[in-house]
Formats: C-alpha cells, structure tokens, sequence
C-alpha cells in the first residue's frame, strides 16, 4: 500500500466512528446471570421439596393410611 493509498483509506475511514468494546463488562453480565440462575434454581429445587411431604400427607389421608413422612 503506497502513501496515497493509505492517506484515501484514512479519509475514507475518518467518519466511522467505531465504538470501544467492553468485553470486561459483558463478561461480568453473564457470570452474575450466571450466578443469579444458579441460586433461583437451587431456591425453587428447595421450596419444591419443601412442599413434598404435604403432598404426601394429604394423598395418604385420602388413601386413610399413615404418611411415610411419620413412619421416617
């Protein structure tokens, strides 16, 4: 690429405006998103089991037999 080349392809290039890349930040995004499922996930898994034995409670006092939950 000679002199004037490069002086045309700057002219050219002197009004795109091209924008910083903040790879520092996006990456921090995903591992708090990351993160954030992580501990929805394992407070849902918790509050489901949490719920299991008056699921069981209630199936075994339609059935009229005792809970396994009291049997434990």
């Amino acid at each position: 690429m000679t002199r004037r080349d490069q002086e045309l392809l700057d002219r050219q290039l002197r009004h795109l405006q091209i924008r910083e890349r903040h790879d520092g930040a996006l990456m921090l995004l995903m591992a708090g998103l990351f993160l954030a499922g992580l501990f929805l996930g394992n407070w849902h898994a918790a509050a489901s089991e949490a719920q299991l034995p008056t699921q069981e409670i209630a199936v075994a006092l339609q059935n009229g037999t005792a809970p396994a939950t009291f049997l434990r």
